[in-house]
């Protein structure tokens, strides 16, 4: 009996791969943040017919001990039970990978498009330093304000450099927040000193809506702009329903508040 739903699994699984590796493809041109997500739906569906057809259950331990955000993946061994189980608790994975499995048509493209390590286990040292230079690598695109807003010492032990990394990200925020300010100006062909005043309130309201996390390490630019047209929708409703500016104030506080809620309890049921 355990043979008979060995094979049958077996023969599910690779089914279940080619028609998402088949279906999936444009997820080749889409975000890496869309290519993760729909490699994840991919993964809770191996470890569901591995549950109806073999009635095996997997136990993961320690679960909130692993960030949210983006996080880099060295397991001791691997075997094909890891190239999905683990999946769907990483947010933004980027996993060392044998390099034979780069090789396989159409998967191995998808290993290229989700940047994950690929080493030669036969390499000893020079493989070993090629996985620190690629770790700092991908660190380094982009991944790195990331790390630094979910945990800042533990970004500071592998390596990062926090205060440039905070440098850079208060640089660009005061670039933008220039770039804003001639932008209003030119909207209202004057430069008054008190130019967007009262709009942090709406800033901090778009980017929690949108998903970011107060606390950090947490967020998406598409979830910001999307909190920013709904912001824009709510204002333009105060403005229709002639409600009085604190009042208006009022409610946006109570959107940042509940927001804030939902975050927090959605983070303590993961």
């Amino acid at each position: 009996m355990i043979v008979l739903r060995s094979i049958i699994f077996n023969i599910a699984f690779y089914v279940n791969l080619a028609l998402y590796l088949i279906l999936g493809s444009e997820f080749f041109l889409t975000p890496r943040k869309w290519s993760v997500r729909a490699l994840q739906v991919w993964a809770r569906s191996s470890l569901w017919l591995l549950r109806v057809i073999c009635g095996l259950h997997i136990e993961v331990r320690g679960v909130e001990n692993i960030p949210k955000g983006p996080v880099l993946v060295a397991g001791k061994h691997q075997s094909l039970w890891e190239t999905f189980a683990i999946l769907p608790y990483l947010d933004d994975p980027c996993m060392v990978l044998k390099r034979e499995l780069s090789w396989i048509p159409v998967f191995g493209w998808f290993i290229f498009k989700f940047r994950m390590i690929r080493l030669e286990r036969g390499a000893a040292s020079a493989a070993l330093r090629k996985l620190m230079a690629r770790g700092v690598e991908e660190l380094a695109a982009g991944r790195q304000i990331y790390a630094v807003g979910s945990n800042e010492q533990a970004a500071r032990l592998s390596g990062v450099n926090v205060g440039n990394v905070r440098l850079f990200v208060y640089t660009l925020l005061g670039g933008l927040a220039a770039l804003a300010g001639i932008m209003g100006a030119g909207l209202l062909s004057t430069a008054p000193t008190n130019l967007g005043l009262g709009t942090e309130l709406d800033v901090i309201a778009a980017v929690v809506i949108g998903g970011a996390s107060l606390a950090g390490g947490e967020g998406t630019i598409l979830g910001a702009v999307i909190g920013a047209a709904i912001m824009a929708v709510i204002r333009n409703a105060f403005v229709l329903l002639k409600l009085p500016i604190y009042l208006q104030t009022i409610t946006i506080g109570v959107v940042i508040i509940i927001a804030v809620a939902l975050d927090q309890l959605r983070k303590r049921r993961t």
